[in-house]
């Protein structure tokens, strides 16, 4: 009985550089009788299955039988048995499996060449042919990948050391030469049949995890005619598909039972477990972790149980590795961090840690941290890890900024809602997005490049560059503004800039009072045309900003003093509208 003597080498990640991996693979998958005597006819059977099923399935022949109806047997013919319409279809079949193989793991040198390729692509056409209830869908090209490179490599390895022995002319080489042989079948890595091979363990995996790649249509009318119960989730109704129903049960039922702290973040942030998960489970984690990780994981997938119930555990596991950071993100970040985990994952300790988390008496805790140090192998080259307080960085915000921009305007920045510069309130009707950049601590001194920082704390000022047009035409410009900490005063005349306070108009307080009035019914009367999605009252906008920019006009200049400094970029209404 072999399966007693492979399955601890597989959990424990002791199958790396085994030349018997795709042997070991095929006896956890049931290809392979577990008694290594029958291993020969086993093989012999599958291989010719494969060999009648590439004969079925190719049409060149039926297209030639002269027997056949010539109403039927022509090029123009759309019945159901035409040999014709069947060569059309799976030409099309082809081209769609080829263009999914032609990307499979692009870092990997073994799968870019064309014999690969169209390796892959007869075993893929096969399958689906043969399985038509599920045909082919993206993403099975790589579950393939892996199991068509274990078995070459395997192949390859044992005609290696044969050839090594037959060269070798020492007394010592001939009687391990003869074990071997007595040992070890030839047939069992014959490579003229590793495309067989692959295809018996292919069929056998996808046994498992093909109901995962069915989707069921009716998901997506789920609200017609919904009785569901009050505030319930989309993804509690049952949608008939066992991969989303899967997904459900891991999140709903496993994390919360082992992570009660993550799973209620992870609701609170509605990051439902099909964001990240389909692709998780779909490709058995095969974008998750490098190449050479992935094959270490699959020992353990195919050596707990078949279909591979582990899966489970091992999104529980994935998400507590990066619990501390799902914890302290938003949104956005939690997601992009699911979509792409940090590349010093330990695959070793996410599988331990899996297998503690379904068998805690048979499988320890692990100990030591999921994130490796030092460098982590990505094929034939080595990836430096850089240690840092987070365990890595992130960077998500968008990059507005070049690289000879003064560093007076590198300043952190985060969306905010713009304030009306009249009442100091922040405007929740508009429809403007204002990007607020933030700097607490700035040494300014002016500089000879036309961009200057007012000696005044809490004043930035951007001169136009020397060919730049007074009038700027561009639809998004930057302002210098101030919190709503001003005076009213303060906060109507950052609006413009006079450049010289010693020409200040000096206007009695009863004029400025009737002028702010005016000012704010123009601002008002601004605000209602802008809420209207279609602006088509362009006349009555550019009236009603020609009218609040003569009433700035007549304002006094004021001193602007904070310990604040923000700059804001926001959409000018009057450029948009601006006729070319």
């Amino acid at each position: 009985d072999c399966t007693s003597a492979i399955l601890p080498l597989a959990l424990h990640g002791n199958l790396q550089n085994n030349p018997f991996r795709s042997v070991c693979w095929r006896v956890l998958l049931n290809v392979l009788p577990s008694s290594s005597v029958d291993w020969v006819t086993a093989l012999q059977s599958s291989r010719s299955n494969y060999q009648f099923l590439q004969h079925k399935f190719h049409t060149d022949q039926m297209r030639k039988d002269l027997s056949l109806d010539p109403a039927i047997n022509n090029p123009l013919s759309q019945e159901h048995d035409s040999p014709w319409n069947q060569h059309f279809q799976d030409g099309e079949m082809r081209k769609m499996i080829k263009q999914d193989v032609v990307r499979t793991f692009p870092e990997v040198d073994f799968f870019q060449t064309q014999l690969v390729r169209e390796t892959l692509v007869n075993i893929l056409f096969v399958y689906a042919r043969c399985h038509p209830e599920i045909g082919y869908r993206q993403g099975m090209h790589e579950l393939l990948a892996p199991l068509y490179f274990v078995v070459k490599s395997d192949c390859d390895t044992y005609d290696d050391i044969m050839e090594g022995l037959e060269d070798n002319l020492g007394d010592e080489a001939q009687p391990v030469k003869e074990e071997l042989t007595r040992t070890v079948h030839g047939d069992i890595f014959s490579a003229k049949f590793c495309e067989a091979d692959t295809f018996s363990l292919f069929e056998a995996l996808m046994e498992a995890v093909g109901p995962w790649f069915i989707s069921n249509k009716s998901v997506h009318t789920i609200g017609v005619g919904y009785k569901g119960q009050p505030w319930s989730r989309p993804q509690d109704q049952t949608t008939g598909n066992k991969l989303v129903d899967n997904l459900n049960y891991i999140q709903d039922e496993l994390l919360r039972r082992h992570d009660p702290d993550l799973f209620s973040r992870l609701e609170k942030l509605e990051i439902f477990p099909q964001i990240y998960g389909i692709r998780w489970l779909r490709l058995l984690f095969g974008r998750e972790f490098v190449f050479r990780d992935t094959l270490l994981l699959w020992d353990a997938i195919f050596a707990d149980s078949c279909p591979p119930s582990l899966c489970d555990q091992l999104v529980v596991s994935l998400l507590m590795a990066i619990r501390d950071l799902l914890l302290r993100y938003e949104y956005q970040d939690a997601v992009q961090l699911l979509m792409k985990l940090p590349s010093n994952l330990s695959v070793t300790y996410c599988t331990q840690f899996a297998l503690h988390l379904k068998d805690p008496i048979r499988f320890p805790k692990p100990s030591g941290s999921a994130f490796a140090q030092g460098a982590v192998e990505v094929g034939k080259g080595k990836k430096k890890v850089v240690k840092t307080e987070n365990k890595f960085r992130k960077i998500s915000a968008p990059k507005i900024f070049n690289k000879n921009q003064p560093l007076v305007s590198k300043a952190p920045f985060e969306l905010v809602k713009p304030l009306n510069r009249f009442t100091g309130d922040t405007e929740n009707g508009s429809d403007f997005t204002v990007l607020d950049m933030k700097k607490d601590n700035l040494d300014t001194e002016d500089v000879d490049d036309g961009n200057f920082v007012s000696s005044e704390p809490g004043v930035i000022v951007s001169k136009p560059h020397a060919k730049q047009p007074e009038e700027m035409s561009n639809s998004v410009k930057y302002r210098a503004h101030t919190s709503n900490d001003y005076s009213r005063e303060a906060c109507s005349n950052s609006v413009r800039n006079e450049g010289t306070n010693s020409d200040a108009r000096k206007i009695d307080i009863a004029t400025v009072g009737g002028v702010k009035t005016e000012l704010e019914r123009v601002v008002a009367s601004l605000d209602s045309l802008l809420e209207e999605e279609t602006l088509f009252r362009r006349t009555e906008i550019l009236e009603n900003m020609r009218r609040m920019k003569s009433l700035v006009k007549k304002l006094p200049a004021a001193n602007i003093v904070s310990s604040r400094r923000t700059a804001s970029v926001a959409v000018d209404v009057a450029t948009y509208f601006e006729e070319e």
